[in-house]
């Protein structure tokens, strides 16, 4: 008798691999040659999006993501859109919550 046993994928290395792209690489992709799609915003002009899904923000998981974020800093940037003269929030509002902590 035969025992025929089929892989249920291709494991691991299908879905997580050691990239042969350099970082700087990456960078002029996501960010663009011109590096003006990343800017440094005064914290006062962003504002949280008044149509903002999510209702309610667990304040220790914000303390823990401020205090992540004074370690480690913000690794992943807050996406804003420019709107009279401020910048509403599009992802990222527990972030920009945890840098006003």
């Amino acid at each position: 008798m035969t025992t025929n046993k089929k892989a249920l994928g291709k494991g691991l290395g299908a879905i997580i691999s050691a990239s042969p792209t350099p970082a700087d690489d990456f960078e002029r992709i996501v960010v663009g040659e011109s590096k003006n799609n990343v800017i440094e915003l005064p914290l006062d002009r962003i504002i949280p999006n008044p149509d903002q899904p999510r209702t309610y923000f667990d304040e220790n998981e914000i303390h823990g993501l401020a205090d992540s974020i004074k370690s480690v800093g913000l690794i992943q940037p807050i996406i804003v859109r420019e709107r009279e003269g401020f910048y509403v929030i599009v992802a990222g509002e527990r972030r920009y919550r945890a840098t006003m902590t």
